[in-house]
């Protein structure tokens, strides 16, 4: 037995009691949606629709670069102190990594929040054509407003709580990408009374399947995945450099509202982080 465990170590056999990893599905949204490279599509996928998404996708990084990401770097870069902490908090930072990036490009533990759930990233590599193309659509549609208005409405972010093509998940990747990021591993986790991480199994994610997240604001909306899918961590480098260094970014769905703040998991995840980096856009609530 003993010598059949470290075979199975050796070899990266997962085990029932480690955290899931999707990165297989993060590297589809990454071919897919966010158009990070030029492999083959899956299977199931039609390359033509995905041809097509990704020509209009290139020329709205071409916007988001030109009127957003390389003026506001240089902004930046005059105003950031040195030896700023490498730990950023970005409430109300829905489905917004890649400005997070743009203002600190040396951050290397990112935390977003907002209302809207990370989702589930195991859906888009089954869907048929009709579907692909139609959800395709409706998120070029949502990130539209990000990447040539540089900021997201809360109307595009409730369109995507449900899909194969979840909001947050696809935005943050498709910030990662326009900075010249690819995904290294795709977790999803809860958060411990006591603030600390707890990451899901695959058998915790089984368990959770029909259990449907809700909306955490009454005017919100309610998502059609599991609650399994509420929270993500995203890690990420530069895109064809193993050696480079590793980002670990983390979404967060919860109300920032005084009430639902005090005294949280939330609240004490945040504190044990101690001094860090902060920044803010908007937000259409508090």
């Amino acid at each position: 037995l003993a010598v059949a465990f470290v075979l199975a170590a050796a070899s990266g056999v997962a085990h029932a009691d480690e955290p899931k990893d999707f990165i297989d599905d993060a590297k589809v949204f990454y071919r897919v949606v966010s158009c990070g490279n030029t492999a083959p599509v899956p299977a199931d996928l039609d390359q033509a629709t995905v041809d097509k998404h990704c020509a209009a996708m290139q020329k709205l990084y071409d916007t988001w670069h030109k009127t957003y990401a390389e003026p506001a770097s240089k902004f930046f870069a005059t105003l950031r102190p040195a030896g700023l902490p490498t730990t950023v908090v970005y409430p109300f930072g829905g489905g917004d990594l890649g400005s997070a990036l743009v203002t600190y490009p040396d951050a290397r533990d990112i935390t977003t929040i907002s209302l809207e759930h990370a989702g589930d990233p195991t859906r888009l590599a089954h869907l048929k054509k009709s579907q692909l193309r139609e959800s395709l659509a409706n998120y070029r549609a949502a990130i539209d407003g990000l990447l040539t208005l540089h900021d997201s409405t809360t109307e595009n972010m409730l369109k995507l709580e449900s899909g194969g093509i979840p909001g947050q998940l696809s935005f943050h990747i498709t910030g990662m990408t326009a900075m010249g990021y690819e995904p290294v591993s795709l977790k999803f986790f809860r958060l411990e009374d006591d603030g600390s991480i707890h990451y899901y199994t695959q058998a915790e994610i089984d368990a959770l399947k029909a259990k449907k997240a809700k909306k955490i604001k009454s005017k919100w909306v309610d998502t059609d995945f599991s609650e399994a899918f509420n929270n993500m961590e995203l890690t990420f480098r530069k895109a064809g450099d193993p050696k480079a260094p590793l980002i670990v970014h983390r979404h967060i769905a919860w109300n920032l509202a005084n009430k639902a703040f005090k005294d949280s998991p939330l609240e004490k995840y945040l504190l044990a982080k101690g001094k860090v980096c902060a920044m803010t856009k908007a937000a259409s609530y508090l």
